[in-house]
């Protein structure tokens, strides 16, 4: 989450926050059953913040990922 929200919001590093956001959700279903629920927490409420970026295909990503 913390490489996702240092690349600026941008054309040129759109496709670098598509790519944390296919991580996060990588490393979530890898093991979600011995992830810590504050954890799944802070990564719901990031995500759901992540949704103001409309028509974009980060959007996309972020509704798949929730």
């Amino acid at each position: 989450m913390l490489s996702f929200e240092q690349l600026e919001l941008s054309f040129v590093n759109e496709k670098a926050k598509v790519l944390e956001v296919d991580r996060i959700k990588s490393l979530i279903e890898a093991d979600i059953e011995s992830i810590p629920n504050h954890y799944l927490d802070a990564c719901f409420d990031f995500l759901f913040g992540c949704l103001w970026i409309r028509f974009t295909p980060l959007f996309e990503k972020v509704q798949q990922t929730l």
